[in-house]
């Protein structure tokens, strides 16, 4: 949910909430390979193993979250044309990302593909270049897609306290820790 934020919230911000119509350099690095992920995916799923397929998807995601933080393209104010191809890229990665979540939280997915205002696609037909979005498509940034505490408010559930701490595993950078927030219902 927060690198969705981020990137909508990014393209609203520098980009008239327009995707950028920007080339990308040959040599750009980009967060995860798309075809591996689909290809590790599909042999996952063949051999009834959906806690292996999920898992490749949070890895993909910890690594979209990585290339993220390391970028910091918030920061890029006297590069404009650095920070137009970080923020493209941002949202591509999130379209793809949308793709290899869709078996898992579909819903939310399609959230993601109304944010981004783009339908989804076969995986296989993912543009391994991540040049999947068209130009000049209109991005919403709109409501975050997961309003924990809005949820709660809801329902007859109340909040009796929540925990922050810092943990071993998840994304790392050179720049913060990675915590965790949880609120106990």
């Amino acid at each position: 949910g927060n690198l969705v934020n981020r990137a909508v919230s990014l393209c609203s911000k520098y980009n008239d909430a327009k995707v950028p119509d920007v080339k990308v350099p040959k040599e750009m690095e980009y967060p995860f390979d798309i075809k591996e992920y689909v290809q590790k995916m599909d042999a996952a799923f063949k051999n009834l193993r959906n806690c292996e397929a999920a898992n490749a998807v949070a890895h993909a995601c910890s690594l979209g979250n990585k290339w993220l933080a390391d970028l910091e393209p918030w920061k890029m104010k006297d590069d404009v044309a650095k920070r137009d191809i970080a923020v493209r890229q941002l949202l591509e990665v999130v379209y793809v990302l949308a793709h290899l979540f869709s078996p898992f939280i579909p819903r939310a997915c399609a959230a993601i593909f109304k944010k981004l205002n783009t339908e989804p696609v076969a995986m296989v037909t993912l543009k391994n270049d991540f040049t999947n979005l068209k130009v000049g498509t209109t991005v919403e940034v709109g409501d975050v897609l997961f309003d924990i505490l809005g949820a709660l408010r809801e329902t007859d559930l109340r909040e009796v306290n929540h925990l922050i701490w810092k943990y071993n595993f998840g994304v790392y950078t050179t720049k913060k820790f990675v915590s965790s927030h949880y609120h106990i219902l």
